[in-house]
């Protein structure tokens, strides 16, 4: 019987055997992003925003297509952080901060040696978010925020600063009622 783990199972099917250095890199970090806020009091519908931060601690895969400098990476990761809501909404009142919230994110990039010391990468990015909002005491106003799971793009620059520690700076873009995502993580590969 054949068992296959699922991130074997992705290198086995984009053909790991073509990859010359496969190795890993755990990183830990800061990233922050916007969605929009949609509060709701019977009829009444008023929107804002809900402000995320936190941090992310994120293992990931990659190797080089064959010599080349092209090659790929398999990020995963797990996120915690808080949430600030409301503001200056015009018809219905709220406001809430430090809500917190936890997260998933997977991503697989498309990766380019740009020099001995700096890394491009970029592609599709998927963020699984738990959060609920508090409710306003002798209010029925209801708050909710861009969605659960959100799908996006990125891209990722990475400096080595040794051979085994480096930096990298995210920016993507999160397509449901969300703004632009970034992180800022310090990284060791082995």
């Amino acid at each position: 019987m054949f068992r296959c783990s699922g991130l074997a199972m992705i290198v086995t099917l984009l053909g790991a055997s073509a990859w010359a250095s496969p190795h890993w890199n755990v990183s830990l970090g800061y990233l922050s992003w916007q969605e929009t806020l949609t509060l709701q009091s019977g009829t009444a519908k008023d929107f804002g925003s809900s402000n995320f931060s936190g941090n992310n601690l994120n293992l990931s895969y990659e190797g080089d297509f064959g010599q080349s400098p092209h090659g790929w990476r398999v990020d995963g990761g797990f996120s915690a952080g808080t949430a600030t809501a409301g503001g200056n909404q015009a018809l219905l009142v709220y406001q809430s901060s430090n809500v917190p919230w936890t997260g998933e994110n997977l991503s697989v990039l498309y990766r380019l040696q740009l020099s001995p010391t700096m890394t491009l990468a970029a592609g599709p990015l998927a963020l699984a978010r738990q959060i609920s909002y508090p409710t306003v005491t002798n209010s029925t106003t209801t708050a909710t925020s861009g969605a659960s799971v959100n799908f996006g793009a990125q891209g990722n620059l990475r400096f080595n600063l040794t051979p085994t520690w480096n930096v990298q700076f995210l920016m993507g873009a999160l397509g449901s009622n969300a703004n632009t995502l970034w992180d800022f993580s310090i990284g060791y590969l082995f």
